[in-house]
């Protein structure tokens, strides 16, 4: 009767483990991350080096074609603090022919074609050395901000800047204290 009980209770794992994926990471091109740590930073998907930077800009394929992956999510929607420095890997070999860009429109285009007055460059506090991108943001730092591909369209996502200037909120230089 016992060994009944557990023969069911392993099948039934079994069964629960095959039907849950078995929990195991997959690789940037399946939509996995490459170690299983979805959602950190700790793999940086189809090269399977060690990511270093706030975000992991991968390539993925999926059933409408190519997108970004930001840790492991595909077109993940990224939100930012104003004031604050974040960084993004772009070491990945899947962005070899998808060249990473951040702009102040959705897309980076209009009409299809990109449009390079609204894409952030140094006077943005935007740099890249080295594979990494830097943004330095501001209270003055448009938002929303996306994040694009300059060869193909429809790969990118959002980046929410808290604090930005279309949110209405200025960080204030000194607190005043209210009267009663």
């Amino acid at each position: 009767m016992l060994f009944k009980k557990i023969s069911f209770l392993l099948i039934s794992l079994s069964f629960f483990l095959v039907s849950c994926g078995g929990g195991g990471g997959g690789t940037a091109a399946s939509g996995g991350y490459g170690s299983g740590a979805s959602g950190s930073s700790g793999s940086s998907g189809s090269s399977g080096s060690s990511c270093a930077s706030d975000y992991c800009i991968t390539v993925v394929s999926t059933a409408s074609g190519n997108k970004y992956a930001v840790n492991g999510t595909t077109q993940g929607a990224i939100t930012i603090t104003a004031g604050q420095t974040k960084t993004f890997d772009l070491s990945d070999s899947s962005l070899t022919s998808h060249p990473f860009a951040l702009s102040k429109r959705a897309d980076g285009r209009n009409a299809g074609t990109v449009v390079s007055a609204d894409t952030l460059g140094a006077s943005d506090g935007v740099t890249t050395a080295s594979n990494v991108l830097t943004i330095v943001s501001s209270s003055s730092t448009s938002t929303p901000l996306y994040y694009y591909c300059s060869s193909h369209p429809g790969m990118g996502g959002t980046i929410t800047v808290s604090g930005g200037t279309s949110t209405g909120y200025e960080v204030p230089g000194k607190v005043q204290p209210i009267d009663t």
